[in-house]
C-alpha cells in the first residue's frame, strides 16, 4: 500500500472516531438534560404538594402560593440539589425528619389557633384566659420565689 492510501484510511478512521465521539457526547448531554428536567419537575411537584398543605391549613395564603411562584421555588430547589447533591426531592421527602415536620405541622397550627381562640374569648369577656397560668399574687408567694398557679376552668 502506498502512503496516499494509508493517509486516506487514517483520515476516514479519524473522521469516524470524531463522529462517534460527537454522537456519544450529544447522547450524554441529552441524558444529563433529561435528568435535570426530571429533577426540576420532581421539585416542582414537591413544592406544589407543600403549597396544598399550607393552603389547606391557611386558606388566606392561596394568593401567595401561585403556580408560577411554586414552580420558581421548585426550580431554585432543583439547582440547589444539583449543587449540593441532595439526591432529588424524593430522597429528601423520604427523610424521617421531614415526615416528623409534616405530621407535627397540623398539630402545632391547631394548637396555636385554639390558644388564640381561648385568648380572644377571654378578652371579649374581659377576664384572663381560662386554663392559662397566671402570676401568683405577692401575698401568696413563698419567700422570694415567684410561682404560677393554673386558674380554675
Amino acid at each position: 500500500m502506498d502512503t496516499a492510501t494509508l493517509d486516506n484510511i487514517a483520515a476516514e478512521e479519524t473522521a469516524e472516531l470524531a463522529e462517534q465521539q460527537g454522537a456519544e457526547q450529544a447522547a450524554a448531554q441529552a441524558v444529563q438534560q433529561q435528568e435535570q428536567q426530571d429533577n426540576a419537575e420532581g421539585w416542582r411537584q414537591a413544592v406544589r404538594a407543600a403549597g396544598d398543605i399550607v393552603c389547606s391549613a391557611l386558606p388566606e395564603a392561596k394568593p401567595v402560593w401561585t403556580g408560577e411562584r411554586m414552580d420558581n421555588l421548585g426550580d431554585a430547589l432543583s439547582r440547589c440539589d444539583e449543587m449540593y447533591g441532595w439526591g432529588g426531592a424524593g430522597s429528601l421527602f423520604s427523610h424521617p425528619l421531614l415526615g416528623l415536620a409534616v405530621a407535627a405541622f397540623p398539630l402545632a397550627l391547631g394548637t396555636l389557633n385554639t390558644v388564640k381562640a381561648v385568648k380572644a374569648k377571654a378578652q371579649e369577656k374581659g377576664a384572663p384566659p381560662a386554663g392559662l397560668a397566671q402570676p401568683v399574687p405577692p401575698e401568696h408567694q413563698a419567700g422570694d420565689i415567684a410561682l404560677a398557679e393554673p386558674l380554675a376552668a
